[in-house]
């Protein structure tokens, strides 16, 4: 069956050494005058006041991207958003946010290209590197609209994440035929603030 692209950022299923991902996450703080958007399982930034940032692949800072954003809560009292999701309302008091930053995470998103879908992903593209594309979050359910930039696929080492693995089951699931364009993939980080990047492996 045909994909139908349907991005919703970066989902953690589980380790590089095949544990589960039991949810461990660490805490962030969004600036109370930050007004971008923060969606669950977007890529996210720490600036040099310490705060993070929800910006675009080509505004990240040379050391990669901070963790994945997964939620947060406003400080009582605070004004804003009471979702899961940053709103992009100003605060009246910073915003604790929750970021995966474990850099041994392994994430599932779907391969895209432009603003629609894009490859597919196949066996030959485990090992290269790619960036990403934010996408538009939903704001109904809070999920991020982030999907992988499949035009960047190659070598270089800067790029932030690493494709490890395709999706393939159940058979006939959204996503998963790796013969037609917007399925989904498996990657990690590879440069981000807790872990130096590598050159990747070019496909055949």
């Amino acid at each position: 069956m045909a994909n139908t692209f349907s991005p919703n950022g970066f989902q953690a299923v589980r380790r590089l050494d095949g544990a589960a991902w039991t949810g461990g996450m660490n805490t962030a703080f969004i600036s109370k005058g930050n007004t971008h958007t923060f969606f669950i399982g977007d890529p996210v930034i720490q600036l040099s006041s310490g705060y993070i940032d929800d910006v675009a692949y080509s505004s990240i800072p040379t050391q990669g991207i901070f963790g994945i954003f997964v939620g947060c809560k406003t400080v009582p009292g605070a004004t804003g958003t009471p979702y899961g999701y940053y709103a992009g309302v100003s605060q009246t008091a910073d915003t604790v946010a929750y970021v995966i930053t474990d850099p041994n995470v392994i994430y599932r998103a779907w391969v895209g290209s432009g603003t629609g879908a894009g490859g597919p992903g196949t066996i030959a593209n485990i090992s290269e590197n790619v960036a990403y594309n934010m996408g538009t979050g939903n704001t109904s359910s809070g999920l991020s609209g982030a999907y992988i930039d499949f035009a960047t696929k190659g070598t270089t080492s800067t790029y932030p994440l690493t494709i490890v693995g395709l999706v393939t089951f159940p058979p006939g699931y959204n996503g998963t035929d790796t013969t037609t364009a917007g399925n989904i993939v498996e990657v990690i980080f590879n440069q981000q603030a807790y872990k130096l990047g590598t050159t990747g492996v070019a496909s055949a």
